[in-house]
C-alpha cells in the first residue's frame, strides 16, 4: 500500500554556551525596541491602516461575493445550454427550467438576496419579487434617483461583459424606504441575458460599524494583554532568540530542498494546503499552463483548475482532501488506487492548446499523520494518447476492410491464436468471433481432402514453421461447427513485423462449394455437347447407309412382286432398317441436331396417346393411372419428340417393375420464379409451367449412379436390351423445349421423373385442306455427296415414272442445272455437303431461276442449314432415309 507523504520536521541547532553580559544587553535593546516599535506602529495602524483596510476589504469581499454568486448562476445558464446543444434537452426547456431554478435561489445571512435577469432589450425576464415586471420592457424603468436602473445595467454589460452599478432601491424590510444598493451583473452571451444581484449599503455600513465596535474592543484587551507581556516577551527572548534564529534557517534550508526537488521533476506539479490553497507550483506546471510561481502560490477557491478547464471547479488534489473515499465514481475518468487517485483528461485551454493529461494526487501528512494538504503530479500523454488513438482506428479500418471483404479472413498471433475474424469466416465455420477470441485455429478449423477424405495438415502450423505462403488449392473439405461439409479454397500467409519476424499468420478462404457444382456441370455439359457432335456425325453417315438399305430393299420389293417366299427377307431387311433409322432418330434426338418443330400442342392430348401406346405393350400386372389437373396443358413443341420422351419414361418404368406394379402419369400448374429459374442448370425464364410427373413403384434407381443416367450410351440394362440413348434423348428433348427435367428415387421404393414445361395459350385450330394427288413426271434433279443415296433414289423415281438427272456436289449441280433449267422441274437437294451446303446452292439456283422448286433432305427432321420461311410454297423437306411413300408425299405437295 502507498505510504502518505510527510512533510520532515524542521532541523533546530543545538543551544550554545551562555553569552556575555553586553551581549544579553544588546539582545535586550533589540527586543524591547521592537516591542515598543510595534506596539506604536500597532496603535497606528490600528487606527491608520487596519481599521480603514477593514472596511475596504468587507466591501471588496461583498463585492467579491456578489461576482461569485452571480458566475455560480452564469454556470447554471452554462451548463442547461450545453445539454440544449447536445440535444439532451430543447433550448426552450433549458430555458425554462433555468428560470425556474434561479427564480427560488436565495442567500445572505436572512436568506432574502436573490437574482434577477433581464435581456439586452431590456425586458425583464425574471425577477422573484417584483413579478410584475415580468415580461415587461424596463428601458424607462428608473430608480429613486430619477435614473435608467436596467438601462444602465445592460449598457454595463455591452461596455465590459459585467461590473457592478449604484442605485437607489426599496429597503427590502420597508418598501416605502429608499436607500442605496449595489448590484453585479453579467451577460450570458449565448441567450444574451443580463443576470444580476445586489446588496444594500447599508448592510455594509453596518456590518462595517460592528466589525470596528469589535475590532476595538478586541485590540482594547489584545493590547492590554500584549503590553504586559511585552516584558515577558523580553524576558523569553533573551532564551529563544538563539533557537529562533537557528529554526529560521533551518525552514528556510528545508523549504528551499523542497522547493528544488518539486522543481527538478519532470512532471508538473503542485502542493495545496488542506484548506485548497496553492502552496507549490514549479517549474513543469509553469511551463505547461504558463503561469509562472509568483503568479499562482496563495491562491484558492479552485483558481488553480482555470488553466486546465476554464472554469473553477474540482481537481484531483481537491477529491483526495474528501473524507468521502467513493467521491470519485462521480468522475468517470477517475479511480482510486490505494491512497492514490488517478484520473485522465483532456482540456483544450492550456498555453500548448489541446492536450491530454494524466495526474495522480495523493495527501500530505505531517508527523503526527494528520493531512495538511495534497500534491498532484500531472504528465502530458497526448503523443501516447494520440499514438493509441491511431492504433485504434488502424485496427477500425481494419475491421471494417476485413469486413468488406468477400472471403472468409481469420488472423492469428505467432501462436495460431485466433486474433481477428471477419462476418464471412464466422458464418462459414458458425463460430462466433466473441465465442473463440483467442482460442488456436486448428480448434476450430478441420479441413480434409476432398479426394482422399484424410486429414490435411494445419496451414497455419506450416507458415508458422516455414515463414512461406501455403495454399491448399482447390480440394479441401471444411467441415464446419454445424457438421456440414464445405468446399473450400484457402490459402495462409505470415503477417510480419517492420523487423521482419512473423507475428501472426493470416488465412484466407472461399466456399466453392456451389462454384465446383457449377463447374462439374459444365464439363457434364460439355461432355454431352461433344458427345452430341459425334452423334450426330455418326447419325448422319448411318442415315445415308440406311438410305441406301432402305431404298435398295424397296425396289427390290417391287420386283420380287408375287414371290413371297423371297419377299419376306426383303420385309426382314426393310423391318431392320426402320428400327436402324428409329435409333438414328434417338440419336439425333439427343445430338439435337435440326430445328425441333414448334408447334402449339396439347400436352394432355400427348399424354393420352401414349398411354394408348403403352396400354399395349406393357405386362397386365403393370397398371396405368392418370391425374391431368393441370387447368392448362397447352406447350409448343414438337408433338413427335414430346410423344417419344413419355414413352421412353413410360418404358423406363415399366422395366423397372418386373414383378408389376403401377406407372402414374399427372399434371399440374406450377410458378417458377427468378430464383427458382437462376439457381437451375436449365435455361429458364420464370412464368407458368406444366410439371408433368411420371411415377413408378419400381426397385428404384441407385444413387451412386443417378447423377449418370441422363448420359448417352449409359445403361444398367443386359446387353441388346438397351442402348443407353433412351433418356438421353428425353434430356435432349425437354432442353429443346425450353424445359428442366429432374428425377428423385429410393431404392425399393420407387422412381418419380418431374418434367417441367413453360405453358402457351391454346391455340386457334386453322382449317387444313387435303393435298391434291398428282400425276408423277417430269425430270428431276438428284443431288447427294452419297452414291448409295444417289443410286437408291434415283431407281425410286424412275421407277414412280420420273426422269432423273444426277448430281455429286453442288458445284455439279449448278453446271447441270444451268444446261437442263428449261426441263428440270424439281431439284432433289442434300443439305449436308461438302464445299457448299446445301443452301448455298439453293441460293446460288433461285439466281439461275426464282420460281424453282426444291426439296431440301437431310437426316435431321429440320436442319438449321436451311434457314428459310417455312411458308414457301416452292421448297419442300424430307428426312432420310426415305422411301417410296414419303417422296410421293412431298413431291405431290411441292407439284
Amino acid at each position: 500500500m502507498a505510504q502518505p507523504i510527510k512533510i520532515a520536521p524542521i532541523p533546530t541547532l543545538a543551544q550554545k554556551g551562555n553569552q556575555p553580559p553586553h551581549h544579553k544587553r544588546m539582545i535586550v535593546l533589540r527586543t524591547i525596541m521592537p516591542v515598543l516599535l510595534t506596539v506604536g506602529l500597532v496603535l497606528i495602524a490600528f487606527f491608520y491602516l487596519f481599521l480603514p483596510m477593514m472596511r475596504d476589504s468587507i466591501m471588496e469581499q461583498k463585492r467579491e461575493l456578489l461576482r461569485a454568486q452571480v458566475q455560480t448562476v452564469w454556470q447554471l445558464l452554462y451548463e442547461y445550454e450545453q445539454r440544449a446543444n447536445t440535444g439532451e434537452i430543447s433550448q426552450q426547456e433549458a430555458q425554462r427550467r433555468a428560470k425556474a431554478r434561479i427564480r427560488n435561489l436565495r442567500y445572505g445571512q436572512q436568506g432574502k438576496d436573490y437574482f434577477w435577469i433581464n435581456d439586452m432589450h431590456p425586458t425583464m425576464i425574471m425577477h422573484p419579487y417584483r413579478t410584475d415586471l415580468e415580461g415587461k420592457d424596463i428601458t424607462n424603468f428608473i430608480d429613486a434617483a430619477n435614473k435608467p436602473l436596467f438601462l444602465r445595467m445592460v449598457q454595463t454589460v455591452e461596455k465590459n461583459e459585467d461590473g457592478f452599478v449604484e442605485y437607489l432601491w426599496q429597503w427590502q424590510d420597508d418598501p416605502g424606504k429608499i436607500v442605496p444598493k449595489l448590484s453585479y451583473v453579467i451577460r450570458f452571451r449565448p441567450w444574451n441575458w443580463v443576470i444580476g444581484t445586489g446588496i444594500y449599503i447599508e448592510d455594509v455600513k453596518q456590518q462595517i460599524h460592528d466589525s470596528t465596535q469589535k475590532s476595538l474592543g478586541w485590540f482594547a484587551v489584545i493590547f492590554s494583554i500584549v503590553f504586559l507581556l511585552s516584558f515577558y516577551v523580553v524576558y523569553q527572548a533573551l532564551t529563544t532568540e538563539s533557537e529562533r534564529a537557528a529554526a529560521e534557517i533551518a525552514l528556510r534550508q528545508s523549504r528551499q530542498q523542497l522547493a528544488d526537488i518539486l522543481d527538478s521533476l519532470p512532471d508538473a506539479t503542485m502542493v495545496i494546503d488542506k484548506d485548497g490553497y496553492v502552496t507549490a507550483w514549479n517549474h513543469a506546471i509553469e511551463r505547461m499552463t504558463g503561469i509562472t510561481a509568483e503568479e499562482m502560490i496563495g491562491k484558492g477557491h479552485y483558481e488553480y483548475a482555470l488553466p486546465f478547464y476554464g472554469s473553477r471547479r474540482p481537481i484531483l488534489c481537491d477529491l483526495i482532501l474528501l473524507d468521502d473515499l467513493d467521491s470519485e465514481k462521480r468522475y468517470a475518468n477517475v479511480h482510486r488506487n490505494d491512497n492514490i487517485l488517478i484520473g485522465e483528461t483532456y482540456t483544450p485551454t492550456l498555453a500548448d492548446g489541446e492536450r491530454y493529461l494524466l495526474g495522480s494526487a495523493a495527501t500530505l501528512h505531517d508527523t503526527e499523520g494528520n493531512v495538511i494538504g495534497a500534491i498532484e503530479i500531472i504528465r502530458d500523454i497526448t503523443d501516447k494518447k494520440l499514438t493509441e488513438d491511431k492504433v485504434r482506428q488502424s485496427e477500425e479500418n481494419l475491421r471494417i476492410t476485413m469486413d468488406s471483404i468477400g472471403d472468409a479472413v481469420i488472423a492469428t498471433d505467432d501462436q495460431g491464436r485466433i486474433k481477428q475474424m471477419n462476418p464471412v469466416a464466422e458464418r462459414l465455420t458458425g463460430f462466433r468471433f466473441s465465442e473463440i477470441n483467442g482460442h488456436l485455429l486448428s480448434e476450430i478449423f478441420h479441413i480434409k481432402d476432398a479426394e482422399t477424405g484424410r486429414n490435411l495438415p494445419d496451414p497455419i502450423g506450416r507458415v508458422l514453421e516455414t515463414g512461406e505462403s501455403v495454399g491448399m488449392g482447390r480440394h479441401s473439405i471444411l467441415t464446419n461447427r454445424m457438421g456440414n461439409s464445405l468446399k473450400i479454397s484457402d490459402s495462409a500467409s505470415a503477417i510480419r513485423n517492420r523487423e521482419g519476424m512473423i507475428v501472426g499468420v493470416v488465412l484466407v478462404f472461399r466456399d466453392i462449394t456451389e462454384q465446383s457444382q457449377l463447374e462439374e456441370q459444365l464439363r457434364q455439359s460439355q461432355k454431352m455437347e461433344a458427345i452430341g457432335q459425334l452423334a450426330g456425325g455418326v447419325a448422319h453417315d448411318f442415315n445415308n447407309m440406311l438410305g441406301g438399305i432402305m431404298g435398295a430393299a424397296e425396289i427390290l420389293a417391287v420386283r420380287l412382286e408375287g414371290q413371297e417366299t423371297h419377299r419376306k427377307y426383303v420385309n426382314l431387311i426393310m423391318e431392320t432398317a426402320e428400327r436402324a433409322g428409329e435409333l438414328t432418330d434417338k440419336l439425333l434426338s439427343f445430338s439435337r441436331k435440326g430445328k425441333t418443330l414448334s408447334t402449339p400442342v396439347d400436352l394432355h392430348v400427348i399424354i393420352d396417346d401414349t398411354l394408348a401406346l403403352l396400354e399395349r405393350s406393357i405386362d397386365r400386372r403393370i397398371k396405368l393411372e392418370k391425374h391431368l389437373t393441370s387447368p392448362h396443358s397447352h406447350v409448343v413443341g414438337d408433338p413427335a419428340q414430346l410423344q417419344s420422351a413419355i414413352l421412353n419414361l413410360g418404358i423406363n418404368a415399366r422395366d423397372a417393375m418386373p414383378e408389376g406394379g403401377q406407372i402414374t402419369l399427372s399434371t399440374e400448374e406450377v410458378d417458377l420464379d427468378d430464383s427458382y429459374c437462376q439457381a437451375s442448370p436449365f435455361k429458364l425464364s420464370s412464368g407458368k409451367f406444366i410439371r408433368m410427373s411420371i411415377r413408378d413403384t419400381g426397385v428404384g434407381i441407385p444413387p451412386e449412379i443417378q447423377e449418370r443416367i441422363f448420359e448417352p450410351f449409359f445403361t444398367t440394362k443386359s446387353i441388346g436390351k438397351g442402348t443407353g440413348l433412351g433418356l438421353a434423348a428425353v434430356f435432349g428433348t425437354v432442353n429443346d423445349h425450353h424445359g428442366a427435367i429432374n428425377v428423385y428415387s429410393e431404392i425399393d421404393v420407387g422412381t418419380v421423373f418431374h418434367i417441367y414445361l413453360p405453358l402457351e395459350d391454346a391455340p386457334k385450330q386453322p382449317h387444313k385442306s387435303a393435298p391434291e394427288i398428282i400425276s408423277t413426271s417430269g425430270c428431276i434433279l438428284l443431288v447427294d455427296d452419297e452414291a448409295i443415296i444417289r443410286s437408291t433414289g434415283a431407281m425410286i423415281l424412275q421407277d414412280m415414272g420420273f426422269k432423273v438427272l444426277l448430281a455429286e456436289n453442288g458445284k455439279q449441280c449448278i453446271e447441270i442445272f444451268e444446261q437442263h433449267k428449261d426441263e428440270i422441274d424439281i431439284v432433289l437437294l442434300d443439305l449436308v455437303m461438302p464445299e457448299m451446303n446445301g443452301k448455298e446452292v439453293f441460293l446460288a439456283l433461285r439466281r439461275i431461276l426464282p420460281d424453282i422448286r426444291v426439296i431440301m433432305s437431310s437426316g435431321f427432321s429440320r436442319s438449321p442449314a436451311m434457314d428459310l420461311p417455312e411458308e414457301e410454297a416452292r421448297v419442300g423437306f424430307i428426312k432420310k432415309p426415305y422411301l417410296r411413300a414419303d417422296l410421293q408425299r412431298v413431291l405431290t405437295q411441292i407439284l
